[in-house]
């Protein structure tokens, strides 16, 4: 898959217990700032659930004051997509995209 947010630097990050298998860590973008939001970048094989991306953001926020945005990248036959689950909230927001539309929303 191609590079995710190529001018910021991301840091590595290992998935914590009871993170959804179907979802593989690939990096961390977190803003310089106090409490400010942090972007998990994960790799599915195929498009990921609902469940499994609000599963993922659970266990990523872990309960801190910073929000968080899990981004699920996939294959899929028309090209890669992505799948946005965040940053807030009890149900937090799940939406689906083709690259690289996130990227022009001004990440």
């Amino acid at each position: 898959m191609g590079e995710f947010l190529p001018e910021r630097d991301s840091i590595g990050w290992s998935a914590p217990e009871g993170f959804p298998a179907s979802l593989t860590p690939a990096g961390v973008f977190a803003q310089d700032a106090p409490n400010g939001l942090e972007v998990a970048l994960t790799e599915s094989r195929r498009r990921p659930s609902a469940g499994d991306l609000r599963r993922a953001w659970s266990k990523r926020r872990a309960g801190r004051a910073s929000p968080v945005l899990v981004v699920a990248r996939y294959p899929a036959a028309e090209g890669e997509r992505v799948s946005l689950c965040g940053p807030a909230g009890e149900q937090p927001i799940v939406q689906h995209y083709v690259l690289p539309q996130p990227e022009r929303l001004g990440w």
